[in-house]
């Protein structure tokens, strides 16, 4: 006769518990005690997508590359007014024959390509940057994501190309990119704003040159649906660099911003943005499936999971990098957005005064932190504004969104 001892009864598992477990298959565990981290593997995915997108606006502006950036084309040297900054350059000053312009073309490629494949991704990541400044500077009307490169642009710079990224740089690159929706919202904050009595949408469904058969059906939409969904994006856009910031709400705001640019790759034509911003969107976030546990302990051992958060040999120094980086930005952010914001408001706050060097180094580096995409008002026409060329052959064209008429 045998006598079995007594089981205790079993445990209930706590709800906590189970989320704790959903965050750490998806979300991964190592993230779990670090504020700002990268995973290196979606870095790597975010940073071959936010290449796609530099490749894209290539081929779209070399197939024009007469058009736009020649002494024939519609705007010949030196006459770019809207390149204001103290100091800035271009390579395409160097010469206006074909071959000139063929070949600075073909470098930035070799930058580009360089920036997916190549081993030194910070010396490729600043001839990306510099070819960038160089487009803009001789002719910004092509493209509307020009500033957005250069600002992500300028941080893949600063990062190792091998080892640990300090604290800054991390917090840095994820300030930049919630900075873009933040200034973004804002900007739509303003007295009488469409966004605000709900009437943004229907708007912004009738500019034909900008939006498709698909995106016109959200103007007739009833104005309940349309005002919930300007308050939506009102909610989202400025609350993105906050939640990005804190790392346990940083997973579900990417996945909100994820899919809100799904929903504009579907109705609208924006070119290459939504490709940018997933690919960056995608190179903070922390998701990791887990198939089976002895597939990631076998993985494990040949790869590396994290750009982990440790100083660096010079930690001073590009801590103090960063914190002067992140200086310009905001006070760049705070004249060109924030400010007039503010005026609108009936306030009368005094633009940023910067020291001359300071200015000198933003135009170097086309730090222009214009976020302000559909912000109030809202042209009352059935197209978005654009700016109409025609060429000497008959060709006409659209600069803004670098398509024929």
């Amino acid at each position: 006769m045998t006598i079995e001892a007594p089981t205790a009864p079993p445990l209930l598992e706590k709800p906590e518990s189970r989320i704790r477990e959903f965050c750490e298959r998806y979300f991964g565990r190592e993230e779990a005690g670090r504020w700002f981290s990268l995973r290196a593997s979606n870095y790597k995915v975010g940073k071959y997508l936010i290449v796609a997108a530099l490749l894209y606006d290539w081929l779209v502006r070399f197939v024009n590359r007469d058009l736009f950036y020649s002494n024939s084309g519609v705007l010949p040297a030196g006459l770019n007014v809207l390149s204001v900054e103290p100091w800035h350059f271009s390579i395409f000053y160097i010469g206006t024959s074909p071959f000139i312009l063929t070949t600075c073309f073909l470098l930035g490629l070799a930058a580009y390509l360089g920036l997916a494949f190549g081993k030194n991704t910070r010396l490729f990541a600043l001839f990306s940057l510099i070819f960038q400044v160089s487009l803009a500077n001789r002719n910004i009307y092509p493209g509307f994501c020009t500033d957005i490169y250069s600002a992500l642009l300028i941080w893949m710079m600063l990062f190792p190309t091998e080892g640990r990224v300090p604290r800054i740089l991390v917090f840095g690159y994820i300030f930049q990119i919630g900075l873009i929706y933040t200034g973004s919202g804002l900007s739509k904050m303003t007295p009488g704003s469409e966004w605000f009595n709900g009437t943004a949408i229907s708007l912004i469904a009738q500019y034909s040159n900008i939006t498709n058969g698909l995106g016109s059906i959200l103007g007739q939409l009833p104005q309940s649906i349309q005002l919930v969904m300007c308050y939506g994006v009102l909610a989202m856009e400025t609350l993105a660099l906050p939640l990005l910031l804190l790392r346990w709400t940083r997973p579900w705001m990417i996945l909100v911003l994820l899919s809100f640019h799904a929903l504009t790759f579907v109705t609208m034509n924006l070119g290459e943005l939504p490709l940018l911003m997933v690919g960056a969107l995608i190179s903070i976030s922390t998701f990791k499936v887990r198939a089976q546990e002895s597939t990631e302990a076998a993985v494990s051992s040949t790869e590396k999971p994290i750009i982990a958060l440790a100083a660096w040999r010079y930690p001073i120094l590009y801590g103090t990098i960063g914190v002067l980086l992140l200086s310009l930005i905001a006070a760049d952010v705070y004249n060109r957005v924030f400010q007039p914001v503010l005026v609108k408001w009936d306030y009368r706050p005094k633009l940023i005064q910067l020291p001359v060097a300071a200015y000198y180094v933003s135009g170097l580096a086309r730090i222009r932190q214009t976020w302000s995409m559909y912000s109030s008002p809202l042209p009352k026409t059935l197209v978005w504004p654009q700016v109409a060329v025609t060429t000497r052959s008959g060709r006409q064209f659209n600069l803004i969104n670098r398509q024929k008429n």
